[in-house]
């Protein structure tokens, strides 16, 4: 996590995959969407574990996600040509 004014990371997270996409959530900006691979992760900026993990989200890479502002809906679409 970067400070975006001073350039310097305040917090760095440890994955166990490689990271395809970062989303932050519309209503909680302390909550980011991580696409990681095949999963999804939901991470609080404030803890170091993840608030739920989609484990084989999607067949192949995650490459694209987000969150609906009004109903909290996530979606997705991955490297398998499908969206969720």
């Amino acid at each position: 996590v970067w400070e975006a004014v001073s350039g310097h990371c305040v917090k760095t997270f440890n994955l166990e995959q490689h990271v395809n996409r970062i989303v932050t959530t519309p209503v909680q900006k302390d909550i980011v969407l991580v696409a990681a691979s095949k999963y999804i992760k939901i991470i609080d900026l404030n803890c170091q574990e993840p608030i739920q993990s989609y484990q084989d989200a999607h067949e192949e890479n995650v490459t694209s996600l987000g969150i609906t502002r009004v109903t909290n809906m996530l979606y997705s679409a991955g490297e398998d040509k499908k969206i969720k």
